[in-house]
């Protein structure tokens, strides 16, 4: 989704499927799973358009909070502003302000820009009214604001919305390294296509234990359509460019460590922060020729023999999530609730591994058919309403349920009901 708002106009996006710390999706809202998640560009022609963001929402996995990562970029000669701060405000569509009186329904602290660099910060919220936010965002009435007191409505600004999510695992070809091991290459990318305007978000990470690393620096990364023209401006430089992130304190979450850090547009798996790489150059008709035909996208190394890989984009799968260092199948189990054993039936591998960035299903997509209500479902895989909402917060009303709507269902193996209307686990006498 856009808009034309305060300071200028921005492409938006949000993630109702897989979709990118201590939330990782497979669709790039540092980011798969099907969750309320939220991403948004933001720039304004008050900053004469050297200065740009982008934020993410995603509810956590207790469905109680949100994480909101916001990054904001100033080209090298950008005019230095002091931002006042930045918030999520509703409900007001692209053309409109927050009503008179309301005020910041996530109030994110006060960002940084630098010219020249790319900050990041990162912040877990709980919303004093979680409804009425996942609401406005799935009416598209959710903006994103970040103000100045010359522009108290919002300097920079971005409307939330819903977009296309692709993804890809990229395995290289294996190489020996200087112990003599054989060593598999792996990373994951997420491309988030705008579903409004002709705008997209790409991240990019690369795989960090000594089994699955990439040979030498990536010093050149593309993500291109099928004829091999770039979706972005340029290809994306890996040289080393410095950024810093906001870090919240656990002591006081109101408070912010500032950290300073070395990266490039190709991410670290197991680096805290992520940074994207924001492209709108194309018209809407190339991007859903895109998005048809496909794209591919190619990570190349300062290697003496030039290796590079490379692996074609699919539209990203619900239900499932991107396991991070801190993540396994029983931490996935434990926060929906859920046991390790039903994870385990829904994925690949052992049950004890821990590979980072491997999407890994953590419940049942399950297509809503003609007939089906949310109760009907409910009763057959002994979900009470909490749980099924838990694990689909942007589904605004489990009664009310379309036809083809994705739900991410765990069952209760006790109180599932199989087609003859028995419980399949009777309870021993």
């Amino acid at each position: 989704s856009g808009l034309d708002g305060i300071g200028g106009g921005a492409a938006a996006s949000c993630c109702t499927g897989a979709c990118g710390g201590d939330v990782l999706h497979v669709c790039g809202l540092d980011a798969a799973r099907q969750r309320a998640s939220d991403a948004s560009e933001l720039y304004g022609d008050a900053l004469d358009n050297n200065v740009t963001a982008f934020i993410t929402l995603d509810v956590a996995a207790d469905a109680q909070s949100v994480v909101v990562r916001l990054q904001v970029t100033a080209a090298a000669g950008a005019t230095q502003r002091a931002f006042l701060g930045a918030g999520v405000f509703g409900g007001a569509t692209a053309d409109q302000i927050k009503p008179s009186g309301s005020g910041a329904m996530l109030s994110l602290g006060v960002p940084h820009m630098t010219p020249g660099k790319t900050s990041t910060m990162s912040v877990r919220i709980v919303p004093d009214d979680m409804s009425a936010l996942l609401g406005f965002l799935a009416e598209g009435r959710a903006y994103a604001a970040i103000w100045t007191s010359e522009n108290t409505d919002g300097e920079l600004r971005g409307q939330l919305g819903a977009p296309e999510c692709y993804e890809s695992r990229i395995v290289g070809t294996d190489w020996t390294n200087s112990g003599g091991s054989l060593v598999h290459p792996y990373a994951f990318a997420n491309i988030l296509f705008s579903k409004m305007e002709a705008s997209y978000a790409v991240l990019l990470q690369l795989a960090t234990d000594d089994a699955r690393l990439f040979p030498g620096e990536p010093v050149q990364a593309q993500v291109n359509d099928v004829m091999g023209a770039s979706l972005l401006p340029s290809a994306l430089s890996t040289a080393s460019d410095a950024y810093y992130y906001r870090r919240q304190r656990t002591d006081d979450p109101s408070l912010f460590d500032t950290i300073w850090l070395q990266s490039g547009v190709v991410n670290r798996g197991d680096a805290e922060e992520k940074v994207y790489a924001v492209g709108h150059m194309a018209g809407m008709g190339v991007v859903n020729g895109l998005k048809a035909q496909g794209a591919n996208v190619v990570i190349m190394s300062n290697s003496p023999d030039n290796y590079m890989m490379m692996a074609n984009m699919s539209q990203a799968l619900p239900c499932r999530q991107l396991i991070s260092a801190h993540d396994s199948l029983f931490t996935m189990a434990r926060a929906r609730q859920s046991d390790w054993l039903t994870v385990w039936s829904l994925n690949e591998g052992q049950p004890d591994s821990r590979m980072t960035l491997e999407p890994r299903y953590y419940a049942h997509p399950f297509v809503v058919q003609t007939g089906e209500t949310g109760q009907g479902i409910m009763e057959r895989f002994g979900m009470s309403e909490k749980e099924l909402y838990n694990n689909n917060p942007a589904v605004g009303d489990i009664g009310a349920l379309s036809l083809g709507t994705v739900l991410c269902v765990v069952p209760n193996w006790l109180k599932t009901i199989g087609g003859n209307g028995q419980k399949i686990c009777a309870a021993p006498n």
